[in-house]
């Protein structure tokens, strides 16, 4: 896998670049779509998802805690320009070759993605996209059920786990189990998030006896995050492969965080195409494929330049006519330009680094039996 980062989210967009809006609409069955302006106003074509100020800061605080040595560190200002650098250069076994360089990169660039994420789940939840994928779960040592949601992240890391843990922290009912799939050794960031997620924030030694009192972690109790990474080049997994990562017969929600387009881009769209058609042949009936990205991605293949949305939509909306395995994929969101924006100042977010607001295109799709289309 060395030279190569398949299904890391993190390297699709790198840090400081910028992206051309893609402005084409589609034409797709069964779709709500919107083209909207490159310029959003405060009110318009802006995603916050509904968190609170209050929530997003606890979620802040969760890298802040979890890589408060490193952002404390007089060497960071130098590693992360070698980080930079190396994403310039697409050097990704350099930026992303182990984990000290992964715990740098998540403490700056991921909690921007993990608040826009967690926005992201919160929108298709309240819009009961998630209807059917929330089942209950039958909580073998208390003999109690809870509803769970199961999600697969694929090129997910630090961004991913926090913003799922900020969002079962948003809706206190549910509870979740979370496979992050990615080429790169994320494991141990991972597990210190985690821990973040499910332990007492870290309070000031001046800290008031209220505040103590009020103390207590984002997830709770901590058995409602379930988590596991594999260290998998997605695009190496056939068929089983995928079953066995998947390891569920009941619908899940699985995502491509800015992960696709470079999928498309380092690839090409033989391997991208045969991976995204396996996914179609071993997801259970009924999930969900979250697909988020770049506004305006275009992939660079040896035959071409094609809109990333034109390549997605032509793989998976050609199911209902040829279904894969008799399932078929219909759209039931597509977006070419959203916004993820922070609280303005003074009412903005503390974190001792500056953060970016998060620009994107999004695109929902549910896997159905291709049957039931025929009379549609």
């Amino acid at each position: 896998m060395a030279g190569k980062r398949h299904g890391r989210s993190s390297a699709t967009a790198r840090p400081g670049t910028k992206s051309k809006d893609d402005t084409k609409k589609t034409s797709a069955k069964k779709v709500n779509a919107s083209s909207l302006s490159s310029k959003p106003s405060n009110s318009q074509n802006q995603e916050t998802g509904g968190l609170s100020r209050r929530h997003q800061q606890v979620t802040l605080n969760i890298f802040k805690d979890t890589f408060s040595s490193i952002l404390a560190s007089d060497t960071l200002s130098t590693t992360l320009q070698t980080i930079k650098q190396a994403l310039f250069e697409r050097d990704f076994t350099r930026a992303f070759g182990d984990a000290d360089s992964l715990a740098v990169y998540a403490a700056r660039w991921s909690p921007t993605r993990a608040l826009g994420y967690a926005s992201i789940f919160h929108r298709i939840y309240e819009q009961d996209h998630l209807q059917g994928l929330i089942l209950p779960a039958l909580d073998d040592q208390s003999q109690t059920t809870s509803n769970v949601l199961k999600l697969l992240c694929i090129g997910g890391g630090a961004a991913e786990i926090v913003a799922f843990g900020s969002f079962l922290g948003h809706i206190h009912q549910l509870s979740g189990t979370i496979t992050l799939l990615d080429s790169g050794p994320w494991g141990q960031v991972v597990s210190q998030l985690q821990t973040s997620l499910t332990s007492l924030p870290q309070l000031s030694k001046y800290a008031g006896q209220a505040l103590q009192q009020s103390n207590k972690p984002m997830i709770s109790p901590a058995e409602r995050l379930q988590s596991r990474f594999i260290q998998q080049d997605v695009l190496a997994l056939d068929k089983v492969g995928l079953t066995e990562v998947i390891n569920s017969t009941t619908p899940i929600l699985a995502t491509l965080l800015f992960t696709l387009n470079e999928l498309f881009t380092t690839s090409g769209i033989l391997k991208t195409t045969t991976f995204l058609l396996n996914l179609t042949a071993t997801l259970p009936l009924g999930s969900l494929l979250l697909v988020v990205d770049s506004p305006g991605s275009y992939s660079e293949t040896s035959v071409g330049k094609y809109p990333m949305q034109w390549l997605l939509d032509k793989v998976l909306l050609n199911t209902e006519h040829e279904p894969v395995e008799g399932r078929a994929w219909v759209k039931l969101e597509s977006h070419d330009s959203l916004w993820f924006r922070l609280p303005d100042q003074p009412q903005g977010l503390d974190y001792p680094i500056a953060l970016e607001n998060m620009r994107y295109q999004l695109h929902l799709y549910r896997l159905v039996d291709a049957a039931s289309l025929e009379d549609t």
